[in-house]
């Protein structure tokens, strides 16, 4: 018998129109690539996309989640927190252009860092009302890209360099007083132009290559 459905299903690319086709989805089938953005889930839909990704077959599977442009908020993080805690497999969480603010921001991070989440690569918070560096994502070791882009961030601690596996860190678009000291800093450069996106070195080589090799 052939399944119905791949072992591993991928919906990127055909994005659910409403929250009970994502609901259905996170439920029933083995999710590896998820894009739930632009449902305008609210605080009150995230405790309903709470219950899926806490109890659905996504568990075990889920990867990348997208939740771009939610207006997700404090309370609403606060319910999806819990859960994307305990995703084992999660790489890559997208959560631009939400309101999850200081505390909303704190909190997410507080929960990465003390659930199974214990593989995460990429982390997007831009956009989301966030005037504080969220120094609970210091406690997150295997975050390699961390995007604080278009927030109201104006300083970063120098502990950051306790995040060993950070390969780009993006600010761009906020009222940065200036790149703070420190030996983390002293490995890295700024890219070109007005913005505040910093790569290690390594990083930088690699960048190149990909765009010599696109020409």
């Amino acid at each position: 018998l052939v399944s119905s459905f791949p072992l591993l299903y991928t919906m990127a690319e055909r994005r659910p129109k409403t929250l009970e086709e994502a609901m259905h989805a996170l439920t029933n089938l083995r999710v590896g690539v998820f894009d739930a953005s632009y449902l305008h889930l609210q605080d009150s839909g995230c405790l309903v996309l709470f219950e899926a990704l806490a109890k659905g077959k996504c568990r075990e599977s889920l990867r990348v989640l997208y939740l771009w442009k939610n207006n997700i908020g404090y309370q609403g993080i606060k319910h999806l927190s819990k859960a994307l805690s305990n995703l084992p497999k999660m790489r890559e969480l997208n959560l631009f252009r939400n309101r999850i603010g200081d505390s909303g921001c704190s909190f997410l991070c507080r929960s990465l860092s003390e659930g199974l989440c214990k593989q995460l690569q990429i982390l997007w918070l831009g956009d989301n009302d966030i005037t504080k560096f969220p120094e609970d994502v210091l406690n997150v070791p295997s975050l390699q890209r961390l995007y604080l882009n278009h927030n109201k961030i104006t300083f970063v601690p120098p502990e950051i360099g306790k995040l060993d596996n950070l390969i780009v860190l993006d600010l761009d678009h906020n009222p940065l007083k200036g790149i703070p000291e420190g030996t983390y800093f002293l490995g890295m450069t700024k890219l070109p132009g007005p913005r505040w996106e910093l790569l290690k070195p390594h990083f930088q080589e690699e960048l190149a290559s990909d765009r010599s090799s696109s020409v």
